[in-house]
């Protein structure tokens, strides 16, 4: 599964494991910050998408900010900041 931005068009970047085959039902939490998947042979799943939690767990996963010279390598033409 992957989540889209329907405005831009362009992938959120989140990728989440499958529910076992084809996904046949999806619904968000009450709470926004959660996904619930479910396939024709596995249970339903639950994914956390909180945007915060990504964050903090890309940057921990990164071992902190990309320096410029990163960013202009993974990231060309989206101007320089500091995520983490």
């Amino acid at each position: 599964m992957r989540l889209w931005d329907v405005t831009s068009q362009q992938p959120l970047g989140i990728a989440l494991p499958d529910a076992g085959g084809a996904v046949l039902s999806l619904a968000f939490g009450a709470d926004g910050r959660t996904l619930h998947a479910a396939g024709a042979r596995v249970p339903v799943q639950t994914y956390d998408i909180d945007p915060a939690r990504a964050v903090t767990e890309v940057c921990r996963r990164a071992g902190g900010t990309l320096s410029p010279a990163e960013w202009r390598t993974y990231l060309p033409g989206i101007p320089y900041r500091k995520v983490c």
